[in-house]
């Protein structure tokens, strides 16, 4: 049977299996869509410490029932449309002991620690399996996502006279976003893209804030009447989002972490004190997360259409996963849409340019502004001509650092291997963003 695996690092193919055979107290699933997560872009891109290379991705699933093992209950029965909990838990950590398998110490997720579902059949034990009837299987690959941020609003205890800040709207937040406004809570969203705080309006929030256009702090002071939201969950997984949850979560209030920051996180610790906060954790979800998510997808409100990017035939999978690397703030689940850029001028100034001290130091560095008024595409053929003008140059350069005032405090760093980076000097702060040009600037390779 076919299967899609990560190979390494920006490295993807169809592969052949064997197609598993049924055990005992097993159910054998026919996948119909599965989902990419972001855990599976930072595989695909290298940056998951926890996976186990290579590997078959996925673990947001939508398939049917093909069949019962010995063993199982009757009320499972080929042909039904199920989703699947992900994960394993090992019934003995302090976790498991805790009546909390979401977050087993020993932990397995499908696509991660071990290999996942995007392949053609999938056998797994029968406690694992999520009826899920009145759902289609496309829609399906929504639940386990969706779950993430509805267990994260229980984490965080929210109830309807919460006022509840929930930084990035991708999918996890829309499912936070989802959950806390049924909870009859005051919903703030938070975003760098319109499009998606739009939809986050429509599911529920209250309040949006274009965090790149708009001032956070003051926005939430006028909504909060200065007392700063009661729950600030954070979807994101940015050293800068998560100074932010600490710095505008109200006093006593409650932070809930879901995002895994890929670098160190500075914080002024004062306010875990001051504010007497309670910061917390949400790994994964529980069973009845998935339910609750079940249950609200079956009254018919959700806008599923909205949240597929696109869907991919099992040989785009590789075309898919690059078109979400190059702009990842575009897509929701499934696939992703394309990488567009659009320029206004460029000025350039060859000079040696002090770099923040976190950045790799550079024999010469090429200064250029962007100059964008307010927009932010880049036009890639101006990026290449500018590439091929300097292909000869003597100039040895190992860094692009762009400035912009459109930017505000933040500046594009390109460097190998290509990654596009922000740098953020009120926070002393390196954020990387994707690897979008990795078409540009090939030259650079081996300087």
């Amino acid at each position: 049977m076919k299967a899609v695996k990560i190979t390494a690092t920006e490295e993807m193919q169809v592969v052949d299996i064997e197609k598993p055979v049924l055990k005992s107290g097993e159910v054998l699933v026919k996948l119909s869509y599965v989902g990419f997560c972001g855990s599976d872009l930072n595989t695909f891109l290298g940056r998951n410490p926890m996976v186990k290379m290579p590997v078959i991705p996925g673990h947001e699933i939508g398939a049917v029932i093909a069949e019962v093992g010995a063993d199982v209950p009757d009320t499972l029965k080929p042909g039904m449309v199920v989703t699947i909990n992900p994960y394993t838990n090992c019934e003995k950590c302090p976790s498991c002991r805790n009546h909390r398998a979401n977050a087993c110490q020993h932990n397995e997720t499908l696509g991660v620690q071990r290999d996942g579902a995007m392949r053609e059949y999938l056998a797994v034990p029968w406690t694992k399996i999520i009826p899920a009837e009145g759902i289609s299987p496309r829609d399906c690959a929504l639940i386990e996502p969706m779950s993430v941020g509805f267990h994260a609003v229980s984490r965080g205890q929210v109830t309807d006279i919460d006022t509840v800040m929930v930084i990035g709207c991708g999918m996890i937040g829309v499912g936070a976003i989802v959950r806390a406004s049924l909870r009859g809570a005051t919903v703030i969203a938070v975003d760098l893209d319109d499009e998606k705080l739009a939809l986050a309006k429509e599911l529920g929030a209250a309040y949006t804030i274009n965090s790149k256009t708009e001032d956070v702090h003051a926005r939430l002071q006028a909504i909060t009447d200065g007392a700063g939201p009661d729950v600030v969950i954070e979807a994101v997984g940015s050293p800068v989002t998560y100074v932010t949850a600490v710095n505008e979560v109200a006093f006593t209030g409650r932070v809930v972490c879901i995002g895994y920051a890929k670098s160190e996180v500075s914080f002024q610790t004062k306010y875990f004190v001051q504010k007497e906060l309670d910061i917390r954790g949400s790994r994964n979800a529980l069973p009845e997360d998935f339910r609750a998510v079940i249950r609200y997808m079956r009254q018919g409100v959700c806008p599923v259409d909205k949240l597929v990017s696109c869907v991919a035939e099992p040989e785009g999978a590789l075309k898919a996963m690059q078109d979400w690397a190059a702009a990842p703030a575009k897509v929701f689940r499934v696939s992703s849409s394309s990488f567009c850029l659009d320029v206004a001028r460029y000025v350039f100034n060859k000079t040696r340019n002090k770099l923040p001290d976190r950045c790799e130091q550079s024999t010469q560095t090429l200064m250029i502004d962007l100059g964008l008024n307010g927009r932010n595409r880049i036009d890639t053929k101006a990026l290449l001509s500018l590439a091929d003008k300097h292909r000869t140059s003597p100039v040895k350069c190992r860094a692009l650092f762009c400035t912009s005032a459109a930017l505000m405090d933040q500046s594009i760093i390109l460097r190998p291997p290509l990654s596009i980076i922000l740098w953020q000097p009120k926070y002393n702060t390196l954020v990387c963003i994707s690897r979008a040009c990795i078409e540009l600037f090939p030259y650079m390779e081996n300087v």
